[in-house]
């Protein structure tokens, strides 16, 4: 999201990702060969992507804390189904209570 997308509003709306392999490419090269920044905008993207990972790691405890419920029973009648298919997956989906956005615009 930092690198590719240019979302970090310090580093501008700017794509710093480099070209991926393309189809049958090995990709074997240095990853630092192909950067097409420099080592002071990475140093600034580091924490960026910390960030981003911080927010979604408090999100995701969030949903888990907040439907703690859902995932226990789930997790006890999972033992009797043996797998889950897409009904089951919709029901439970159906349980889950969503968390507030607080960035909403």
């Amino acid at each position: 999201m930092v690198a590719r997308y240019g979302m970090e509003p310090e580093l501008g709306h700017v794509s710093y990702d480099s070209d991926r392999p393309r189809f049958l490419e090995t990709g074997e090269q240095p990853p630092w060969r192909n950067l097409r920044y420099s080592e002071a905008t990475a140093e600034h993207m580091d924490p960026a992507v910390m960030v981003v990972i911080e927010k979604i790691f408090e999100r995701t405890a969030g949903l888990l804390e907040n439907n703690y419920d859902v995932l226990e029973v789930t997790a006890k009648d999972l033992p009797e189904h043996k797998a889950l298919d897409d009904a089951d997956l919709q029901a439970i989906g159906e349980k889950v209570r969503r968390l507030e956005t607080r960035d909403a615009a």
